[in-house]
C-alpha cells in the first residue's frame, strides 16, 4: 500500500511549485514528529526524575560504597 503510493508520487508530473510545497510538507511533518517525540521522552524523564530525588548532601550522598 505504502510503495504503490510513493510509486505513485515518483511517477506523477509536479511543476516547481507543486515540488517546493510536497517537500516542505514533508520537512514540517519530520520536524513536528521529531518534536513531539522530544517532548514526550522529557516528560516522561521529568516524571521519574521526580519520585526518585538524588541526595546530594547527607547519608547516601557520596559516590563510596557504589
Amino acid at each position: 500500500m505504502i510503495k504503490e503510493n510513493l510509486q505513485g508520487l515518483l511517477e506523477e508530473k509536479m511543476d516547481r511549485k507543486k515540488f517546493l510545497s510536497f517537500t516542505g510538507a514533508i520537512v514540517l511533518g519530520i520536524v513536528g514528529v521529531t518534536g513531539l517525540i522530544n517532548i514526550l521522552v522529557k516528560s516522561r524523564s521529568s516524571q521519574t526524575d521526580s519520585q526518585y530525588p538524588v541526595q546530594t548532601s547527607g547519608y547516601g550522598g557520596s559516590d563510596y560504597g557504589e
